[in-house]
């Protein structure tokens, strides 16, 4: 008797293996899906420049922003930094787009050094796939910068607040040499259905003295999620 019931634990104990080791399975595999899985919190996706479509004048980028990063945009003080600009007009837009629930890319448009001033640049037009931006506010962004700091690499401070650089703009045996930097931000957005899955183009087209066109190209997956 003894010895059968030992027979039956030696057949039958690997049996029960077999259930837990599909379970265990099953939630590496689970793991590994939630790992993968796009984060719908994201502080921001940039676009990949595309050279077959692209103006040499000016440094220009664009990312996504998710909420959070919208938010601490919005808060920046600087974005008012040229005494000229129409900051009521800018907090309202602001106002609204903070309300506004699509998603949203954020441009950036620099000099480059030696070329043209961003200033002298008209307006620009934002294309996601065939569709137009549904909401758009651009406005001036400037940089103090310190062109002779240590180890030969430029210092660049957002000009306001100024008590990041003050101390390096006060009479000493000799204030250091700055300059102000003018940019360009533009904060456009697009409702949902303008995005698909796969690769998505972000068109930016600036008017001046010609048409200068910037593509930047975006990889989503699923149904043009992040």
């Amino acid at each position: 008797m003894k010895s059968l019931f030992f027979l039956l634990r030696v057949w039958y104990t690997p049996l029960l293996w077999i259930p837990l080791f599909f379970y265990v399975l099953s939630c590496r595999s689970q793991v590994n899906f939630v790992r993968s899985a796009p984060s719908p919190g994201i502080e921001s996706k940039k676009g990949t420049p595309d050279s077959n479509v692209w103006s040499g004048a000016f440094l220009v980028s664009a990312s996504e922003i998710g909420s959070e990063r919208l938010k601490k945009i919005l808060a920046d003080p600087n974005n008012f930094s040229r005494p000229e600009s129409d900051s009521d007009h800018v907090q309202e837009g602001f106002s609204e787009m903070e309300k506004f629930g699509a998603r949203v890319f954020l441009i950036i448009i620099k000099p480059k050094v030696g070329g043209r001033e961003v200033s002298d640049l008209g307006e620009t037009g934002i294309r996601l796939g065939e569709c137009d931006a549904v909401d758009k506010l651009e406005y001036p962004y400037t940089y103090v910068v310190f062109p002779e700091a240590a180890f030969g690499q430029v210092e660049r401070y957002p000009k306001t607040p100024q008590e990041a650089y003050k101390s390096l703009t006060l009479p000493r045996k000799k204030a250091r040499h700055h300059y102000e930097e003018e940019t360009r931000r533009i904060l456009a957005a697009f409702p949902g259905r303008c995005f698909v899955p796969g690769e998505n183009r972000l068109e930016v087209q600036i008017l001046g003295s010609e048409l200068l066109l910037f593509r930047f190209l975006f990889q989503y997956d699923g149904s043009g999620t992040r």
